[in-house]
């Protein structure tokens, strides 16, 4: 991610930011072989080639897809995006599990 002008979020080490001359053109979220980003989309493009070149063919979902368990949707048109939904069972499981008064 640095050779695409990527530098790592201060507060949280899962989180880059991409910057050209000091405008933010891009933001990727990373999660073990999991990743959600948004940006400019001829800088996005870069970034996927740039990672499938390391890592080999990677699974790309646009506008609609999973991260971490959560489902992300977004309009093409509008770029609006919904909020996000996710399966509450897990969340049972680990209130059962855990002994968990309840889940906020």
């Amino acid at each position: 991610l640095r050779v695409l002008r990527g530098v790592p979020s201060s507060l949280d080490g899962c989180i880059w930011y991409g910057f050209e001359k000091g405008t933010l053109i891009w933001i990727l979220s990373t999660h073990v072989d999991d990743q959600k980003g948004g940006g400019r989309k001829g800088e996005i493009e870069k970034l996927v080639e740039a990672l499938s070149e390391e890592f080999g063919k990677l699974k790309i979902e646009w506008h609609h897809f999973e991260h971490c368990g959560i489902m992300h949707k977004q309009d093409p048109k509008t770029k609006q995006i919904e909020p996000p939904s996710f399966d509450i069972s897990d969340s049972r499981a680990l209130v059962a599990r855990f002994s968990i008064d309840s889940v906020v």
